[in-house]
């Protein structure tokens, strides 16, 4: 009984850190949210993943010529280096951030409006993050939808 009691608080003690990191990384985005607010940006997506090292994940985004975007990955206390790519819709390199940091940011304004593939890489530690995508300039309001 005594075994299982451990394993059930090892088990709650570990989630509770897990939920600790991304609660750091979240409260770390909203931060840069804020930041880019107050530089005139609309902020319309921060989603949050765990990430190991050398892993990545890719959001497909509608982005529109004219509209300035800003993309910051930003990691919890775990994440040594996150990077940002971004690839046209024939993943094509367009630009990067990949400085060696916990936050990684990109301000971009595209050449033609279509789908491109934002790409966040953890290269070093393995933590979650949190990607932050504002834009600023016309942007259609149907664009909503992709995001």
């Amino acid at each position: 009984m005594k075994k299982i009691t451990f394993i059930v608080f090892a088990i709650a003690f570990f989630t509770q850190l897990s939920f600790a990191d991304r609660h750091t990384a979240h409260y770390r985005a909203i931060e840069t949210a804020n930041q880019l607010e107050a530089k005139g940006f609309s902020i319309h997506s921060i989603p949050g993943r765990h990430l190991r090292y050398n892993h990545y994940r890719t959001y497909n985004r509608f982005l529109y010529r004219g509209t300035c975007y800003g993309i910051i990955g930003v990691g919890d206390q775990y994440v040594r280096d996150l990077d940002v790519i971004i690839y046209d819709k024939y993943w094509r390199y367009v630009t990067a951030d990949t400085g060696s940091s916990h936050v990684s940011a990109v301000d971009f304004c595209p050449r033609h409006t279509g789908m491109y593939h934002i790409r966040t890489r953890m290269r070093g530690g393995s933590g979650y993050f949190y990607q932050v995508i504002g834009h600023r300039g016309y942007t259609p309001a149907y664009s909503r939808y992709y995001y």
